[in-house]
This record gives C-alpha cells, structure tokens and sequence, in this order.
C-alpha cells in the first residue's frame, strides 16, 4: 500500500470496504468543505467522503485560513448522514469526533501519543499536527448536512508560517523521521470516524474524548472570545462536549465548544 500513488484509483481501492455513498479526489480544490455541502445538498442520508491533494481556500475555526500545498498533507471532508434521532447538541460535539478520528489513526499506525487538545486539534509532542472544522448547514429549520472537514500535517510544507501560529506546529514526517504516504492513515480516520459517528451523544463518546485529552489534570490558561485570559485545571468534559475546569478560586466551570482557546500555562504575564 505505501508503494501506491495518491490518486483517485488508489484511494477508492483502500477505501472500497467502507459504507461510502461517493468518493471524490481532486488534484485542486477550493476548499473540500465546500464541495462536500454540494454532495449532501442532494444525498445526505449517507456517508460520502471528497479528498484533495491541494486546497487553496481551506478554513479553519473562526474564519482562519486553511493552505493545503501539493504532495503536503490530508486534506479531507466527510459527509456525515443525517439522523432523526441525533439533536443539535449532538451536532456540537462532531469537532470532537474528527479529532478523535485523525488521533485514534496517528496513535495506532504510528504507534504515536497523540492527543486532543480541546475541542478540535491534535497534538504530537504539544505540538499541532492536525486541525477539524465541523460545519452544520441549515435550510430554515430543517438539518440539511454535517460536514467533517480535516486537515493532517504530513510534509513540512504543510507547517503553516510561524508568524500565523497561534500554537506550535509540527509535520507527521518531521516527528517520525521518515516521510508518512498519506494512504497510511486516510482509511483509518475515515473508517474510524463512520465508527464513532453512532456514539456521538453518548457517555461513551465523551468519555472516549475525554480520555484522549492534552493537558488533562494541568494548569492551563483560557483564551476567551472577548480575550480574557481565565486560569484553571481541566477536569474533563460535561455530557455536552463543554470543557471542565476548575478554576482557581476552587469553583467548576463548563466552557462550550468554540468560544475559547487554549494553551499551557506557562506563566500568568
């Protein structure tokens, strides 16, 4: 398999046992998020995946770029059926799934330690090798997709500049020593991800995320979205995916998913 080329004929012959509606693979995209909405837009009650090798107009969460280069990195977006039974809290924690996903794949084919650094990246060594955009698209009241999109940093030329940081980031390949074929892990996140989807909304799920954590047990600092730094230690995750701390003057606070950001607590400055 790592001899194979990152094509359209190789990626639908790995993927061929998976319950996959569509498979779409572009040497260029935009952006695969976009691509996949158009695909639910007309079959949203199974899964379907888009993969590119380049994608020039990505995003990541609020509003920040996402620059894929040719040969670099996964990119990826997976279409998640739509479930009477699933609520729209439930559609909150599928940032969680992603991560869960691209970790649970890292750790088992390259008997990593990644871990989720909440909500939705993923850390090598504390330093971030992956990012999930999850994005629910509405018609009036009426759920119409659930997208999945996700981005692996293989290559070096997938670390984005420093000065656009605002977390250190490293490459697969720059933390093995050697250079990753994308085939290696793709079938796992994704096959991996139709797994967990069942789960989200369960106990299990958030506890399998939780377990998953960085930086669980530590002092860290929170960066609200009215950027106020908020001291405390994580102590998990509540039923809805919020993160758990426990602040310094000894109280437990729920923090929803998307309103903060978080780093190690270096100092207090």
């Amino acid at each position: 398999m790592t001899n194979q080329s990152y094509n359209l004929n190789s990626i639908q012959e790995i993927l061929s046992h998976l319950p996959l509606h569509n498979v779409e693979y572009f040497e260029t995209i935009g952006s695969t998020n976009d691509r996949a909405a158009e695909i639910a837009a007309n079959n949203n009650d199974l899964f379907s995946v888009v993969i590119a090798d380049e994608q020039t107009k990505g995003r990541g969460r609020s509003g920040r770029s996402w620059f894929t280069p040719p040969g670099s990195a996964l990119a990826l977006s997976i279409v998640l059926p739509i479930n009477a039974n699933k609520n729209n809290s439930e559609i909150a924690l599928v940032s969680g799934l992603g991560a869960l996903a691209v970790t649970n794949s890292i750790n088992n084919k390259l008997n990593l330690d990644a871990k989720i650094k909440w909500p939705n990246d993923v850390l090598v060594s504390g330093e971030k090798v992956s990012g999930v955009l999850a994005e629910a698209h509405w018609v009036g009241d009426s759920l119409k997709a659930v997208i999945l999109g996700i981005g692996v940093n293989i290559g070096k030329e997938s670390i984005p500049p420093s000065e656009t940081l605002t977390f250190p980031a490293n490459s697969l390949n720059n933390i093995t020593g050697r250079k990753i074929k994308r085939l290696e892990i793709l079938r796992d996140i994704i096959q991996n991800g139709i797994a967990l989807w069942p789960l989200v909304g369960s106990r299990e799920f958030i506890n399998t995320w939780e377990n998953g954590l960085a930086f669980s047990g530590e002092s860290v600092k929170l960066i609200s979205g009215k950027n106020i730094a908020i001291y405390g230690i994580i102590e998990g995750l509540a039923d809805d995916g919020s993160l758990l701390l426990r602040l310094e003057n000894g109280k437990l606070k729920n923090f929803q998913v998307g309103e903060i950001q978080l780093r190690p607590n270096i100092d207090k400055n």
